[in-house]
Formats: structure tokens, C-alpha cells, sequence
């Protein structure tokens, strides 16, 4: 695992993203206890991550918050958290983890509940401690041997049901909080569907004309904003800079005609908004960890033989 390098525990490192260079952005991990008892050093990593302790009592520590877990505890990490976790009950130590990319998770487009979620989620207010005594304990529990169960045995659609599994934790997370009024009070509801409706005309441009060319300016007239306030707060509500936005638009396009369509790698990158087929295949190897010919061969592969790793 690559987790389980000896560091010093005084220096978080960012660790790569295990799901990148994989056509389906989702990994399982299983730790045992090390010599320095140290099943996860102190890291972190820009993708979410769900683990639960299968043996033992572990100490947690995320970013300043330190808390101990027992056997079944779930624990959430979300992107950008430090996070290590330590064993204080021996040899028994144990756990497993779920990691997957950030947008396994959304699609733009959607509408206001889903992208007001998706906020939330991407702002960061979820807590992280889900021990057996918690309401959304047996559900988490239940979705998560889902997901892990899935992923070993790898059937047909295993995909498909994986990503629902994982958006049903996130969302049941989220919804559970907000209707205890648990998360932070200075983001409430009708602030979120306010910069949305606001954002409304912008959004749907983008995916109206993906594959055009999209300048500052001229999304700034649609919501009479200055360029510099338009881009914070389109930041501040979406969670994501407009060029991340729109990148990820025009991957997720050029994902399904790759998947989807015979044209050419260079056709897809005209298609999609990519005027210089160099520049395409950085972005996409950058989003994806594959190059756009690799993932779509992948791919194939894969649909004609879903058990073939």
C-alpha cells in the first residue's frame, strides 16, 4: 500500500491519486498494522476517501481533530483533509478504505437539489466519525460491503452500481445534516438556490455550448457581473474555478464519444472544444490518468470481457 512508506509524521505528504490511470476512478484498500504502528500516515489527497476499522481501536487524527474508533467504525475523509491513523490496540489493528475520484460523483448540469448537494459536499461541512450507534451507521455500513463486494468480484454493470452506492452515502451524509442543522449556519438552503438561480443562465450556456469557445466576458454579461467578481463567486458557490467547469464538461463529453463513437481521437478533441489535439490529450491524461486513445481501447476491453482486471 502506499500508505504504509515509513515518513515522518511531522511532514503530510500529498499522495498521487491511486484511481488515476484507471478508466474507472475507484479503489479499495485493506491495511493491517505496521511496525511504527502507523496503519496511514499523515497525508492527504485531493479525492475523498471512506474507511472503516475491521479489527481493533485506532487512534484518528484529521487535519486539528483527533478522535479514537473501534471495530466497525466508519470514517470519513474528504478531499484536501490531512489524515493518519494509528493503532493503540496491537496486533488486531485493522482497516479497510474506499477511495474515489470527485467527479465519480456529479454531473454538471443538474439541477438545483443535486448541485446544491454537490456544494455542500465540495465546501467540505460533512463530520467524520460514524460509529455503530450513529443513524446513518447501518446504511453507510450496508452501501460500502456493496461497493467493496462489487469491486472484487467485478460483474456486469459492477460500475454502475458502485457509483450508486458511493452517491447514496455521500448524499445520505449530507441530507442528514442538514435536516439536524448540524452544518454551518451561514450556508443555508435558500443562500445555495439563490447563487444557483443566479448562476442559472451561466450553467445552462456552458452546456448548451460546451464544444464552442467560451470567453470570460461574455458570461459575465449574462449575469451582469464584473469579470472578477463573476469569478469569485462563481468559485465560491460552485466549489470549482468556471475553467475547471468547463473543463470537466468537455472531458465528461469527450469521455462518452469516446466510448460511444467511432470518430477519431483528433475529431472528439474538434468536437469537444479542444482546438489543439496536443493540449487535449494533456488535459484529458491530467483528468484521467489515461491518454484519449488508451481510455478508449481500455474501455473496450473491458465491455467485452467485465471480469478481465
Amino acid at each position: 500500500m502506499p500508505w504504509e512508506e515509513k515518513r515522518n509524521m511531522s511532514q503530510p505528504v500529498l499522495k498521487q491519486d491511486p484511481t488515476k490511470g484507471k478508466r474507472f476512478p475507484f479503489k479499495t484498500t485493506h491495511v493491517v498494522m505496521q511496525n511504527n504502528k502507523f496503519l496511514v500516515i499523515a497525508h492527504w489527497h485531493e479525492e475523498p476517501e471512506f474507511i472503516r476499522v475491521r479489527g481493533g481501536t485506532v487512534l484518528v487524527t484529521i487535519d486539528n481533530c483527533q478522535f479514537t474508533a473501534t471495530e466497525h467504525d466508519i470514517i470519513f475523509v474528504n478531499k484536501g483533509q490531512i489524515h493518519s491513523v494509528k493503532a493503540l490496540s496491537g496486533a488486531d489493528a485493522r482497516i479497510e478504505g474506499m477511495i474515489f475520484d470527485n467527479l465519480f460523483l456529479t454531473q454538471p448540469g443538474e439541477r438545483t437539489d443535486t448541485m446544491y448537494l454537490h456544494t455542500l459536499y465540495l465546501r467540505g461541512h460533512q463530520y467524520n466519525l460514524y460509529p455503530r450507534s450513529h443513524p446513518l451507521w447501518a446504511s453507510l455500513s450496508e452501501c460500502m460491503d456493496a461497493a467493496i463486494r462489487e469491486y472484487a468480484e467485478k460483474e456486469m454493470y459492477h460500475e454502475t452500481i458502485i457509483q450508486s452506492h458511493v452517491s447514496r452515502m455521500i448524499v445520505s451524509i449530507l441530507r442528514f445534516y442538514w435536516k439536524v442543522n448540524l452544518m454551518d449556519p451561514a450556508i443555508h438552503k435558500l443562500q445555495v438556490e439563490r447563487q444557483f438561480a443566479i448562476l442559472a443562465p451561466v450553467l445552462d450556456y456552458i452546456e448548451e455550448h460546451a464544444v464552442e469557445p467560451l470567453y470570460l466576458n461574455e458570461l459575465c454579461k449574462l449575469v451582469n457581473m464584473s469579470p472578477y467578481y463573476f469569478s469569485r463567486f462563481f468559485k465560491k458557490s460552485m466549489g470549482v474555478t468556471l475553467t475547471e467547469h468547463i473543463t470537466a464538461s468537455r472531458i465528461r463529453l469527450a469521455k462518452k464519444m469516446l466510448l460511444n463513437s467511432d470518430d477519431t481521437v483528433v475529431e472528439i478533441a474538434g468536437k469537444t472544444g479542444f482546438c489543439d489535439i496536443q493540449y487535449f490529450g494533456k488535459v484529458f491524461k491530467r483528468e484521467t490518468g489515461l491518454s484519449p486513445s488508451l481510455y478508449k481501447k481500455s474501455y473496450r476491453q473491458t465491455s467485452f470481457d467485465p471480469h478481465d482486471d
